[in-house]
């Protein structure tokens, strides 16, 4: 039979995963005063940590996640959220110390794997201590001359990696996505959060605009990929390579995200040289504003007319929507956050996810 404690834990994670963090933040009020004990739980101290993690509070989420694992030395969820602080605080030596942890804690902890994979994407670890960064350092030394990117040496270049990351074994991985960006923060999961709950698209995304390259296949996404890496008229844009899943189908799509529609022009037409001139053959390359499903209730929205005029602009209404959203569900508002800068090589992450895309190919 469980305890009055654990029944509010279980009630604590259920709010966590269901409700409003204003809610969850009421039921944690209430078992301080109410629950007592509770203090001594390790996964109360995890679940308070993760909750002031969602509320961008570091130094307390450090607090809490460092209070559980002192009350139970082998809390290896305790060490990932510890990883996941770090990084977002931009401590990219503690984040990869203490995923690392968690992952010698618990082998088949796989979500600590991949997370130490995507780190290491971001960050270069000083002395080598894990099979993983091993790995990863072999497959930088591993070379292309972007002057001939045939499909063959393509190829070539995919088997020699994955001959180095097979020591791996298991080459599984969540991830579809090659993402190269500085340190701008674009918060689109608040953006996203906003109009899923309020059918209004946000303000800050009525300047975000893309350049859109589709490419027949694979190896084709491959070499998108390697040419947003190396181009150094892209250096200050955020980049993404990716498998689209979208409406039913599948589809091989780099992206490159601007600022205004003059800037989306530039960089569509530089592309369109660049890409002519590596034989890469794109299925389309055009520009439009923000995320395609924006426009399913709003077909104005995406439109860049010839003239380089727009369709539709920011209703201003939407303005106190916005607010009243961000106030209930306490979310991030801050746009002058930084973010960890990829590093521009290629990197185990790289491959594990161009492996999932040669699946398709």
């Amino acid at each position: 039979m469980l305890t009055p404690e654990q029944l509010q834990i279980n009630k604590i994670i259920n709010s966590l995963q269901t409700a409003p963090l204003i809610h969850t933040l009421a039921i944690v009020s209430q078992s301080n005063l109410n629950y007592p004990k509770l203090k001594n739980y390790p996964i109360y101290h995890n679940l308070n940590g993760m909750i002031n993690l969602r509320l961008f509070k570091y130094n307390e989420a450090v607090f809490n996640f460092k209070n559980a694992i002192k009350l139970k030395k082998d809390f290896a969820e305790a060490y990932f959220n510890l990883g996941v602080v770090y990084f977002d605080k931009r401590e990219l030596s503690l984040s990869y110390a203490n995923f690392l942890k968690a992952y010698e804690i618990k082998k088949d902890y796989k979500k600590a794997r991949d997370a130490i994979i995507e780190l290491l994407s971001y960050y270069t670890p000083k002395v080598s201590i894990s099979k993983i960064d091993t790995i990863n350092l072999k497959l930088k030394k591993v070379q292309l001359n972007l002057n001939n990117i045939s499909d063959s040496k393509i190829l070539d270049f995919y088997e020699r990696c994955k001959n180095i990351a097979k020591d791996l074994g298991d080459l599984s991985y969540e991830k579809s996505e090659i993402i190269m960006r500085k340190s701008k923060f674009l918060n689109c999961q608040r953006h996203k959060a906003l109009f899923n709950k309020q059918n209004i698209i946000p303000k800050f995304c009525f300047n975000c605009f893309k350049v859109v390259i589709e490419t027949k296949n694979a190896l084709d996404l491959i070499k998108l990929s390697l040419i947003f890496q190396e181009s150094n008229y892209l250096k200050f844009f955020i980049r993404k390579t990716m498998l689209d899943k979208r409406e039913n189908k599948t589809s091989f799509k780099g992206f490159v995200y601007c600022s205004s529609v003059n800037e989306a022009n530039e960089i569509e037409k530089k592309l369109k040289e660049k890409l002519n001139f590596f034989l890469v053959e794109p299925i389309s390359i055009n520009s439009k504003r923000g995320c395609s499903e924006f426009a399913t209730p709003y077909p104005e929205y995406p439109k860049i007319n010839k003239n380089n005029s727009l369709n539709f602009n920011y209703p201003k209404d939407w303005e106190n929507i916005e607010k009243h959203f961000d106030t209930n569900h306490l979310l991030n508002i801050n746009f002058k956050k930084k973010v960890n800068p990829s590093l521009l090589e290629m990197s185990l992450h790289n491959f594990l996810v161009i492996n999932k895309w040669m699946q398709l190919k």
